[in-house]
This record gives structure tokens, C-alpha cells and sequence, in this order.
């Protein structure tokens, strides 16, 4: 967007001030192409910026400098305005670029924390929060799909999944991390910006707690349910012991 500005807006104002030349004074262009590029390094950042700066100095050069239609400048006057504009447009787009960036890391960082709140609540609050955590990954990172693979015999099996037509293997997924010897983390979809690979991280540690505490959840139930059928065949032969001991 702010490349489209840069070529689109410069053209656009150096038409306008041309058919207002005899009206406008040279301080008052200048002061155009400062605002315009202002706002192309709002949108682009620093390099968007530069080349219109570069792109606005051989524009006011060629058509509003005396002696027009050239790059000769004729007053040293007008030089050192050329050259202050230039250093004015970059600075300001310096500025501004580096205050844009910073308003975005901010709103990225109040993003990640409001997540991993959201994550830290939901690994405690929840019996078994492997569903929550990834809905909300999907949700954070914007996948078309989520899914924790748990390894199964020779294939994967999807413990949970997030999002239509999720991976049913690593070769399927766009993005894969492993969460422990037998489960891994897959998702579809874009490539996970550099950016979000901490928070990303972090959700991968929070899964990967997650499908261990489900691991024994399961290893206790098999436990009961072995200790139950052993009480009951326990059971069993006291009465058949004691029913055959009488007649015996």
C-alpha cells in the first residue's frame, strides 16, 4: 500500500499543483510533497518512504524549479531548498515510519499477552483443556486448521482438532512441532510469521502438558478399570472356593 501511494499519490499531486503553479509558491509545494510523503511512510515504513522522497525530488526538480523541464537548478537558493526538502521528507518519513512500527509491535505484544492469558486460564481451569488450547491457537494464529496428532500403530490419530478438513498426518500440514516422543502439533494454512513463533511456542508447551496429562489420565483408568476386574475375579473365587469347600 504504501508503494501504491508512493506511485499512485506522487503522479496525482505533481497533475493538481501543475494547473496550480501560478498560484502556488515554491515553499507551499514543498510543503505538499512533505505531508503526502508523511503518509506514504505511515502506511509503507521507512523504504516506501525513501523512494518517494527520491521520486518527489525529481518531480518538484522538473516541474517547479526555474528553469522548468530540467534538472538544472539556476538559483543557489532554490538548491538549497531542493536539498532541505529532501532531508526534511526523509527525516519525517523516518519518524513516522519508526512510531508506525512501534504502534504495531505494541499492539502485538498487548495481542500475545491477551493470548497466552487466555492460555494460562484455560490449561488450569479445564478437566481436559487439549480442545480449548487448540481452538484458540487457530483462533490466534489464523489457520484454516489445528490439529494434535498422537501416534497410532503405524499411522496418527487426531486427539484434537480445530477448523474443516484438519491434517491427519505432518505431510499434510503446512506447519509442524513436535510435543514429545509420540504427538505433534500440525496446522494448515500460511506460514507462521517469524514474529509469532514465540507465541507459537508457547502454545506448543502448553499442548504438549496437555496431551501428557490426558496420556495419564488414561494410563489411571486403565489402572482402575485392571484393579477393578481383578477385585472381581478376586471376588469371584472366594465365593466359588468357598461353595466347593462345603461339599469337598
Amino acid at each position: 500500500w504504501g508503494g501504491a501511494v508512493a506511485a499512485g499519490g506522487l503522479a496525482l499531486l505533481t497533475v493538481v499543483l501543475t494547473f496550480l503553479r501560478e498560484r502556488l509558491s515554491l515553499p507551499t509545494v514543498f510543503l505538499l510533497y512533505i505531508c503526502l510523503l508523511v503518509g506514504i511512510a505511515a502506511l509503507g515504513g521507512w523504504w516506501p518512504a525513501v523512494l518517494g522522497s527520491v521520486g518527489a525530488f525529481l518531480l518538484v526538480n522538473w516541474y517547479f524549479v526555474p528553469p522548468l523541464h530540467q534538472f538544472h537548478v539556476a538559483s543557489a537558493e532554490n538548491a538549497f531548498a531542493l536539498g532541505v526538502f529532501v532531508l526534511v521528507g526523509g527525516v519525517a518519513g523516518l519518524l513516522v515510519a519508526s512510531a508506525a512500527r512501534r504502534r504495531v509491535e505494541a499492539a502485538r505484544a498487548r495481542a500475545e499477552a491477551a493470548a497466552l492469558t487466555r492460555l494460562a486460564g484455560a490449561a488450569i481451569g479445564e478437566h481436559d483443556p487439549l480442545p480449548t488450547l487448540v481452538e484458540q491457537l487457530r483462533a490466534t494464529m489464523g489457520a484454516e486448521a489445528v490439529a494434535v496428532l498422537r501416534r497410532h500403530g503405524a499411522g496418527w490419530r487426531i486427539e484434537a482438532a480445530s477448523g474443516p478438513r484438519p491434517p491427519e498426518g505432518p505431510g499434510a500440514a503446512t506447519t509442524s512441532l513436535p510435543l514429545g516422543d509420540d504427538a505433534v502439533l500440525v496446522l494448515r494454512g500460511g506460514p507462521v510469521a517469524a514474529e509469532d513463533q514465540g507465541l507459537l511456542s508457547a502454545f506448543a508447551a502448553h499442548l504438549a502438558g496437555a496431551v501428557r496429562r490426558r496420556a495419564l489420565e488414561e494410563e489411571a483408568a486403565a489402572s482402575a478399570r485392571s484393579a477393578s476386574l481383578n477385585e472381581l475375579r478376586s471376588t469371584i473365587l472366594n465365593a466359588v472356593s468357598h461353595d466347593l469347600r462345603t461339599p469337598l
